[in-house]
């Protein structure tokens, strides 16, 4: 379970760096680096699995208004749902990720997929994104949120640079069970009796998935419904859909009140969350002003970037360009603690 009084620290976010390095050239097939872990072709189909699942997201969303740009993805890693909001959803936006060796990936992978459009690729921290208030219409997030010891900063921030009347989706998120032994961690890939275990299903109760993830230090969390609670009590809730673990999808209309027998089941069992979350505004707010562009913030003064051959600061002075086709937006202290050796 996640710990609410920690935030994400210094190794979990090099850790996060240093193994989406290596597993982003196991993905392409450059190197197997871990023998438990998803191989090219493996990935390539559970890629394409998420891309068709996202497909019906997106569809869904747009007939009901929500796709608007400018977007924004948090932990994009390959961008793939990006590049296709992008190439069959004409909508317009940002791919963000910590991790630079992921975003510099995001062409290939859109090739093999054939989609023809990318987006605006930024490395930068969920913790301090550097956009201004009210920046966009549309955000979302895949399988992130349980990365974080506590999501409610993450989340917090993500309130901050959404437009009044904006979305925030997010899906594939776990809920804590408690009915777990937790004996040890498993990785992606399971053998022998492990694999025997997985398809009763047994393994879910008496392990944790993210082995390999765990190892380098990364953060690999399950989130409880009291969190889920505060997280959506930030916004207008306009749909939540539950998934109870082994039952399947028991509600969509969630509104973490009272619940009886499915708190009961959720507790014990756990289970995932996807949601649709609005950001009330003021009566006299009305409908998004067609401005698309979107504006920088530095991310140690906080104040609207210069927009001159590169983004600077007029404040400290600090100049943000590209790398490797990436606009790097990282405080200073630990853009030298993650990336000095490299630039």
């Amino acid at each position: 379970m996640m710990n609410i009084n920690k935030l994400q620290n210094l190794l979990q976010k090099r850790g996060e760096i240093a193994f989406r390095r290596l597993i982003s050239q196991q993905h392409r097939g450059i190197r197997i680096h871990f023998t438990r872990e998803l191989t090219r072709s493996e990935m390539h189909q559970e890629l394409k699995k998420r891309l068709e699942n996202s497909r019906r997201d997106f569809s869904r969303l747009q007939n009901q208004g929500v796709l608007i740009s400018p977007y924004l993805e948090i932990g994009a890693e390959y961008g793939l749902r990006s590049s296709l909001i992008e190439s069959k959803f004409k909508v317009r936006g940002i791919a963000l990720d910590i991790a630079q060796s992921s975003l510099e990936q995001v062409r290939w992978f859109a090739n093999q997929f054939k989609l023809n459009r990318i987006p605006l690729r930024v490395c930068s921290d969920a913790h301090s994104l550097p956009f201004p208030d009210d920046s966009f219409a549309f955000i979302f997030c895949y399988q992130t949120l349980h990365h974080f010891p506590n999501p409610l900063p993450v989340v917090q921030e993500i309130f901050r640079v959404l437009k009044p009347n904006g979305y925030f989706f997010f899906a594939e998120e776990p809920i804590s069970q408690k009915f777990n032994l937790n004996l040890f961690r498993r990785p992606t890939k399971t053998t022998g009796l492990l694999k025997f275990l997985k398809i009763f299903p047994l393994l879910p109760f008496i392990s944790k998935i993210g082995k390999t993830e765990t190892d380098f230090g990364i953060f690999e969390g399950t989130i409880s419904l009291k969190v889920w609670r505060q997280i959506t009590q930030l916004f207008n809730p306009v749909a939540i859909q539950i998934e109870v673990f082994p039952f399947g999808y028991l509600t969509s209309t969630l509104t973490f009140k009272e619940w009886s027998w499915q708190q009961i089941i959720l507790d014990m069992f756990g289970g995932g969350i996807q949601a649709l979350l609005q950001k009330e505004a003021d009566t006299n707010e009305g409908k998004f002003k067609k401005n698309h562009t979107i504006k920088f913030t530095c991310p140690d003064c906080h104040i609207v970037l210069t927009p001159k051959i590169q983004l600077q600061c007029n404040k400290c002075g600090r100049v943000f360009g590209k790398t490797h086709g990436i606009l790097k937006l990282l405080p200073l202290d630990l853009h030298t603690s993650l990336y000095a050796k490299s630039t």
